[in-house]
């Protein structure tokens, strides 16, 4: 269940550790981010006896103000010999992602198909049956629909299938193999990293690239999170030797190339969309693989 209030207390006691009313308080709140989002004092407080004062029901629903699963509150009474019983208090609160605002992605593991144009998603929402949600060129999708609530979102199943020419349509249809789709959820910013690798024919090539937090990189802090080393992703060209892949911007990554031989390390941009071979590279870390 999310979390939408939570019930806030704090005692004061005199030098003796006995309970005394006070003539001002503060209580500074931070979220999960350590971001200062509100201050308390006695007009927000109820003395629910003497020196024990609560703000019950308090309003956590707000995900953008409130993310993660803990909020902080550091006391501090302004009278001279009393002081709060416990200085630092810690909340557990939970509360669910932000649908119209976070960044949600499908994802899955397609194969490589000479005949593959693209892909058709397909979207299940509670109560109805599968319908064509989207089509893009690349095996990932932003998605950028509508829902009315975290619950139908959450129930949403998705799959997608390869679009194919045939000899039948003017245009690539869906040839009914499903993929199973994975779904990233997170209020992260990426850019989408794209390229073309061929060989010296003009001809795709078919080896993965692979890209990754190397482990002398690792960990690495984006506001509340950590990359792990070495938690690779692979981008597989297509027959064309044309190859996406959507990264966080601002991480640090390492590209590999097995079959070119080639290694690069390079920031993300904060960029919606960037050529490979535009990215700046660190000059110390561009080498061919040995």
């Amino acid at each position: 269940m999310f979390t939408t209030t939570i019930d806030i207390q704090i005692r004061t006691l005199d030098s003796l550790g006995t309970p005394v009313s006070v003539p001002a308080i503060e209580g500074i709140i931070r979220n999960y981010e350590g971001e200062r989002v509100a201050t308390l004092t006695l007009e927000d407080l109820t003395e629910t006896s003497t020196g024990v004062y609560a703000a019950d029901g308090y309003d956590v629903s707000d995900s953008q103000k409130f993310p993660g699963t803990e909020l902080t509150i550091f006391w501090c009474v302004l009278e001279e010999g009393i002081s709060p019983e416990v200085a630092f208090q810690r909340y557990s609160i939970f509360s669910p992602v932000n649908v119209s605002g976070s960044t949600r992605i499908l994802t899955w593991c397609a194969r490589q198909d000479p005949k593959v144009y693209g892909y058709e998603i397909f979207r299940t929402i509670q109560g109805e049956g599968p319908t064509s949600y989207a089509k893009t060129v690349f095996p990932y999708f932003f998605d950028r629909g509508t829902y009315t609530n975290q619950k139908e979102w959450e129930l949403a199943r998705f799959s997608a299938q390869p679009m194919v020419w045939t000899p039948a349509a003017d245009t690539p249809k869906s040839n009914g193999v499903t993929y199973e789709v994975t779904r990233i959820v997170n209020d992260k910013t990426y850019c989408e990293i794209f390229g073309e690798v061929l060989d010296v024919s003009g001809s795709g090539v078919a080896e993965s690239i692979y890209f990754y937090v190397h482990e002398k990189d690792a960990p690495q802090n984006s506001g509340r999170s950590f990359f792990m080393r070495r938690n690779e992703i692979s981008a597989s060209p297509n027959y064309r030797g044309q190859f996406s892949v959507p990264l966080i911007c601002g991480s640090l990554v390492t590209a590999e190339i097995p079959s070119a031989g080639i290694i690069r390390r390079f920031v993300v941009p904060n960029t919606p969309r960037v050529n490979f071979k535009d990215l700046d590279f660190y000059p110390l870390d561009t080498h061919r693989a040995q």
